[in-house]
């Protein structure tokens, strides 16, 4: 299983998704009706590093999956799935970009065969933050101007599964499926512990095949490195509610299956989250010294308002514009 923390909700997305059963569960209950039901979900394979060109991996695009149409023939269909756990107001312009390369690389391996048309592309947006989504799911959205000049640019739509959404019962799924989605949408929420015994709970029917094991570690892995809300006694207690009436053994046998072969995760956690604020507060305290080295003074409101924020890249684009602009009101 996957250790990584730079990015925990990529992580968990596309180690849930990278088993072609998930995948295809997932798709089959959120593309829309009148895409679905052209695809043969059965055919579905994820396209491997191996397809993908250098150039693509490093564009970041999460997850391509390439699956047949129900007619059958040569035609393939790829479903390009993008994960965010914030808002992307440019998101249309990363997608039309990822979708060049795609059918570039695709000309690229077809290039000795008289290919006439390209492959269609549907794009899928699987996002669970806490704003709102706010942004528009035509790429002409971004476009200004839009209806004057629209016979010279492209356009496209992408499907949003905005888990914010739903309500409970309305995420739909396998159970593997629906726990994993659950805990996306409330992970940066406060009702997270209070949800978390629910979340477990759908997994009890198959939490001593190796299928249900392998969804418990992975949202144990995933709470522990996605969230401050919860601790390692907390998953233990919600584990514990959700398997009251499944006997008096097998908790204490799944507690250390899983959470003593995972233990040093909160400990890490810990070490990485000190550095981690280090950074921070570097990075805002930077800041604060170059406003008060080029204008002589920051305002207290001021000084509050940096000191709020800790996204690394925000900060560090602020470090830069604090050096260029002409005035604190500018800033």
């Amino acid at each position: 299983m996957s250790t990584k923390i730079s990015n925990p909700h990529d992580s968990f997305v596309r180690e849930l998704l990278s088993a072609n059963e998930n995948a295809s569960n997932f798709l089959q209950n959120n593309l829309p009706e009148t895409v679905s039901k052209f695809l043969d979900l059965s055919t579905l394979t994820i396209c491997k590093d191996t397809f993908i060109s250098q150039e693509l991996k490093e564009s970041r695009s999460d997850l391509l999956f390439n699956l047949k149409t129900k007619a059958g023939g040569d035609v393939s269909v790829y479903i390009l799935f993008e994960h965010k756990s914030s808002v992307e107001k440019f998101i249309g312009q990363d997608i039309l970009r990822y979708m060049d390369r795609i059918w570039a690389h695709w000309r690229q391996q077809k290039e000795n065969e008289k290919a006439t048309s390209l492959p269609p592309i549907i794009p899928l947006v699987l996002y669970h933050g806490a704003q709102k989504w706010s942004v528009a799911h035509e790429f002409s959205g971004i476009i200004a101007e839009y209806e004057k000049f629209k016979d010279y640019i492209p356009n496209f739509k992408y499907t949003l599964c905005d888990l914010s959404k739903y309500s409970d019962e309305e995420i739909k799924g396998s159970v593997f499926i629906q726990s994993a989605l659950l805990a996306l949408k409330y992970i940066f929420s406060d009702k997270l512990l209070d949800k978390l015994p629910d979340i477990l709970r759908l997994l009890r029917d198959i939490i001593e095949t190796e299928s249900g094991l392998k969804a418990l570690q992975l949202l144990f892995n995933y709470l522990a490195h996605g969230t401050e809300r919860i601790t390692r006694k907390d998953f233990e207690n919600a584990l514990k509610v959700a398997l009251e009436d499944k006997g008096g053994n097998l908790m204490p046998t799944l507690a250390e299956q899983i959470i003593q072969e995972e233990k040093p995760i909160w400990i890490q956690k810990g070490i990485e989250q000190g550095m981690q604020q280090g950074i921070i507060q570097d990075a805002q305290e930077g800041i604060i010294d170059i406003i008060e080295a080029r204008f002589d003074r920051v305002p207290s409101t001021l000084v509050k308002k940096i000191n709020s924020i800790t996204e690394i890249d925000l900060l560090k684009h602020l470090r830069r514009v604090a050096a260029t602009v002409s005035s604190i009101s500018e800033f």
